[in-house]
């Protein structure tokens, strides 16, 4: 199998779906297992969250820990443009949210 610096593929499977009250940007071949929508009311800091003053929902695919890779990152990047996602969504503008969380491999590999 294919190697991302080390890392399999399909150990670092990510599929993002950011959802605007007009657009939505997903990044093919990877599958969607569980997707969860997240809300102003539901976001903190603490909880892996950043604040958006523009109350853009945003989903995004439950995923595995360091999952920015540098070949994943740049996927991202090229897919979703001005929006920067940093390795700890340190960078994010306020006008996203991004949730990231880490999964058991038993949820997301069926």
């Amino acid at each position: 199998m294919e190697q991302l610096t080390g890392v399999s593929v399909m150990e670092k499977r990510i599929l993002v779906s950011v959802k605007t009250a007009r657009t939505e940007f997903m990044l093919p071949q990877w599958p969607v297992k569980q997707i969860e929508t997240v809300s102003p009311d539901t976001l903190t800091e603490a909880d892996g969250y950043l604040d958006n003053t523009a109350g853009t929902d945003i989903e995004i695919e439950y995923i595995t820990e360091a999952y920015i890779l540098p070949q994943i990152k740049q996927a991202i990047l090229n897919l979703i443009g001005h929006w920067y996602i940093t390795r700890d969504m340190s960078e994010v503008p306020d006008s996203v949210y991004i949730m990231v969380q880490q999964i058991k491999r038993s949820t997301w590999f069926a």
